[in-house]
């Protein structure tokens, strides 16, 4: 997290590593607060924590847009695979 945001408490974010769930997310229009990149291997996107936001996150996972998102990896995959 950036230091802008340390002294806030984390309970009151969101942090997701999915980025289906996250460009979903930013679609919706929700607030895209931060983008914590201390992995180098994994970035972590950080939303102000809401009950809306839980709500969309659990209609996401079995929708057609994380399907989508999820063909467009594997396509990618094979893509660069073969």
């Amino acid at each position: 997290m950036s230091k802008e945001l340390e002294y806030l408490e984390e309970e009151s974010y969101y942090n997701c590593t999915d980025l289906g769930l996250c460009a979903f997310l930013v679609t919706l229009k929700f607030e895209l607060v931060d983008i914590d990149k201390t992995n180098p291997k994994r970035a972590s996107f950080i939303f102000p924590e809401s009950d809306s936001l839980q709500q969309v996150i659990k209609q996401y996972w079995p929708s057609q847009e994380r399907l989508f998102f999820d063909n467009l990896k594997s396509l990618k995959s094979r893509l660069y695979s073969e």
